[in-house]
């Protein structure tokens, strides 16, 4: 997804994900993660999250 953000705007982003099977509890690989790059692909912020299923 492209999307322009201005000169000292703050953005939020909401990232939403349906199972289908079954993940673990292990924070360490069991993760997504989310790269926000440039125009030139320059990753210019980064974050990710664990995940599980109940």
């Amino acid at each position: 997804m492209t999307t322009p953000i201005d000169a000292n705007a703050t953005p939020t982003f909401g990232i939403f994900i349906t199972g289908s099977g079954a993940i673990s509890f292990a924070p360490a690989t069991n993760r997504i993660f989310v790269r926000f790059q440039d125009a030139g692909g320059i990753t210019r912020g980064a974050t990710s999250v664990a995940v599980r299923t109940p």
